[in-house]
């Protein structure tokens, strides 16, 4: 499968990645909506799903969410045509405890049963990992309110102890 194909959908999964990841990055508090044993769903959950459900909403496809199950699809949709599969905060228990390091968002495109592309914003981090089946995968890195595609364009800065 050639990158120019699934160019497009790309775009819009990175979108919806990064803007749930940037309102997932702004909330301090983590209130819980609901627990069942030891999975918890957080009112942020729903915040980040509603975001990329509208980023998403655009392309006609169907989506199917941790959090609402299918919308505008069936499970029809996971063996033939297109179908988003998303997690708004993959790591709820991570983000709620403060170890948002160990969370992030995650928007798959699924074709006829098989995984063609996914983006992956852990946006504590500022990363960005995309790839799309048969042409690659890659690691963006946010500075500051700009993406750096490429890490020959990023600063490491680093320093080691001296010896004695």
């Amino acid at each position: 499968m050639k990158m120019e194909r699934y160019q497009n959908e790309l775009e819009y999964a990175i979108k919806a990645a990064v803007q749930a990841g940037e309102v997932l990055k702004k909330e301090k508090l983590a209130e819980v909506d609901a627990a069942d044993g030891r999975d918890i769903k957080l009112v942020m959950d729903r915040k980040s799903e509603a975001v990329i459900m509208e980023c998403l909403e655009e392309t006609g496809i169907p989506v199917l969410s941790e959090e609402c199950g299918f919308r505008g699809g069936s499970e029809e949709n996971l063996k033939k045509g297109k179908l988003w599969i998303i997690d708004p905060l993959d790591g709820s228990a991570n983000y709620w405890k403060g170890m948002r390091e160990l969370a992030c968002v995650s928007v798959a495109l699924w074709e006829n049963g098989k995984p063609v592309l996914g983006v992956v914003n852990r946006f504590y981090c500022d990363e960005l990992f995309s790839g799309v089946a048969g042409a690659g995968a890659w690691l963006s890195i946010f500075m500051g309110s700009r993406i750096c595609g490429c890490l020959r364009a990023a600063w490491l800065i680093s320093s080691n102890p001296m010896k004695s």
